[in-house]
């Protein structure tokens, strides 16, 4: 995901694992060192809380699912470490 480059308001997609756009969502960037990498937290409706991270270190992006009735967003229904689509960068 190419173009994250500040905190605040960015425009991220829900793809399939064929690299098929589902849906856009307006996620906020809460954390970002272009040294680093960077962090997006998403409400995807229905209770339920998406985290995408990039760490640039290691080449690497995950994606936590989360739902906002555990209030302190600790237990994870889902980590994903996925291979970046090539037409999404």
């Amino acid at each position: 995901m190419m173009g994250v480059n500040a905190t605040g308001p960015f425009e991220i997609g829900l793809y399939t694992t064929n690299c098929e756009l589902i849906e856009k969502y307006i996620g906020n960037v809460t954390h970002y060192n272009e040294n680093v990498g960077w962090i997006i937290e998403t409400d995807i409706g229905g209770g339920y809380y998406d985290q995408t991270s990039y760490n640039k270190n290691e080449n690497t992006y995950f994606g936590n699912l989360r739902i906002y009735s555990d209030p302190s967003y600790s237990k994870l229904l889902d980590v994903i470490v996925v291979d970046a689509c090539s037409h999404v960068l």
